[in-house]
């Protein structure tokens, strides 16, 4: 590393990355798993995270470095699996099944309003010695570690039952009843809020959270700039079949902007006795309010 660096301080990590790889083809593991850890770091930058596993309490792996995060998965409502990053899943479809969902309310297949946002990131080859985080692999992979999830509306038992008083109001005075359309019972209904969740994935082993309050500035910055791919897409997905007004984008991206950074880490010092009987660290880092 240092005699590449001796020709060019602005080499790319894929430059690295190929050193690397030679390395690694010679057989000379220890360096070359250090240049590409650089790379990693140059490109992506390194998160403190520790880790635990919800098969054992007593595989925790604290405060070990991971690299590249990406939004891994995204899901409409609780009750869909249906990943909309995923080759041939239709995003607008998925939304308007959720809306239908939402608007059927209490019953078979009735979800909230809410978009669930799946992060996930890839171990150093440092923090990979220390436990493969169940990856059957001679190689580090993406490991999902947390979920964000935006709920869009505080009512949860649908169009039906949130008529009930009015229409019974109506009878009384023996006046029609005008039933809410989707426009009106999103308006009066809506309100904005995110959660830290556990991983989306099913059979999950490992799930994370960041171990020091860099750490989770620097996420917070990542995923801010983040926003406008992916996440906004999925957003203005629902916005639009339930004609939002223009400003409710705004105010959703500001719930995102106005996270608590307090609520991303745990730099306290953990030990697998904290987490013994039915204690789990996933009880103790998610379903927590973000804004």
């Amino acid at each position: 590393m240092k005699y590449l660096k001796l020709f060019n301080e602005e080499l790319s990590p894929n430059t690295y990355r190929r050193a690397a790889n030679r390395l690694g083809y010679y057989n000379k593991t220890t360096r070359s798993s250090a240049l590409h850890d650089y790379a990693d770091e140059k490109e992506f930058g390194f998160y403190n995270m520790t880790f635990a596993n919800n098969e054992s309490n007593s595989n925790l792996v604290i405060n070990q470095k991971f690299t590249n995060p990406r939004i891994s998965r995204i899901y409409y409502g609780k009750n869909s699996e249906a990943n909309i990053l995923s080759y041939g899943v239709d995003g607008e479809n998925e939304a308007e099944s959720l809306v239908n969902r939402w608007v059927h309310g209490s019953g078979t297949g009735h979800d909230p309003l809410s978009i669930t946002f799946e992060f996930s990131f890839t171990p150093t080859r440092e923090a990979f010695k220390a436990s493969q985080f169940g990856i059957r692999s001679t190689y580090p992979s993406s490991i999902p570690t947390f979920s964000i999830e935006l709920d869009m509306s505080q009512w949860y038992e649908g169009i039906e039952e949130w008529d009930a008083e009015s229409r019974w109001e109506a009878e009384l005075e023996d006046r029609e009843f005008t039933p809410s359309n989707v426009h009106d019972f999103y308006e009066y209904s809506k309100s904005f809020c995110l959660y830290l969740r556990s991983p989306l994935i099913k059979g999950n082993q490992f799930y994370g959270i960041f171990s020091d309050k860099k750490s989770a500035v620097k996420f917070k910055n990542w995923l801010i700039s983040a926003l406008d791919g992916d996440i906004k897409d999925s957003i203005m997905n629902i916005l639009r079949l339930v004609n939002a007004n223009t400003t409710d984008l705004d105010t959703i991206e500001k719930q995102f902007k106005d996270i608590k950074i307090i609520a991303l880490y745990d730099n306290e010092e953990l030990n697998s006795r904290l987490f013994i009987h039915s204690h789990k660290a996933e009880n103790r880092w998610f379903d927590k309010e973000l804004t």
